[in-house]
């Protein structure tokens, strides 16, 4: 499994991960549009602003994507997704750990951060497994049922 970085052309596959507008909403949060087409999609996930990455096979299937960028001092990873053919095969955990690796190597930092909706258990059960621990978040999130975690 090879990390690389996201193109404009890894969008239109991972726009059709996301059946509905309630499961966008909960990788993306509320500011993707919906319905989804590739032009507002790569600007609104900032493909062109932020560090985004999908982590490839030896095939080159896209397996996972996640994007990184410094918050508050910690390499904070975002919009993290798996492909919905290769969940729960153990690729979210890798997708995690080659990304904070890659984040913290290029922004120069240590620690990760991220944010998770409560509800989403499957995702909270994956970070707190890797480590990640719930802390207060210094300012009011504007998603009700958001967490803040961080890794040390």
């Amino acid at each position: 499994m090879e990390l690389r970085e996201a193109n404009k052309a890894d969008c239109l596959l991972l726009m059709s991960w996301f059946e509905d507008k309630a499961a966008l909403q909960i990788w993306s949060g509320p500011n993707v549009r919906y319905p989804l087409n590739q032009e507002s999609f790569t600007e609104d996930i900032q493909l062109a602003k932020l560090d985004s990455y999908i982590l490839e096979d030896e095939d080159n299937n896209l397996v996972a994507f996640g994007q990184f960028y410094e918050r508050l001092g910690r390499c904070h990873l975002g919009r993290l997704v798996v492909n919905p053919i290769y969940r729960r095969q153990g690729f979210g955990e890798l997708l995690i750990k080659k990304l904070g690796q890659k984040g913290q190597s290029t922004l120069g930092l240590k620690g990760l951060s991220l944010f998770v909706l409560k509800t989403n258990k499957v995702a909270l059960a994956l970070y707190r497994k890797m480590d990640f621990e719930i802390t207060d978040y210094p300012e009011p999130l504007a998603i009700d049922g958001c967490l803040y975690l961080i890794k040390v």
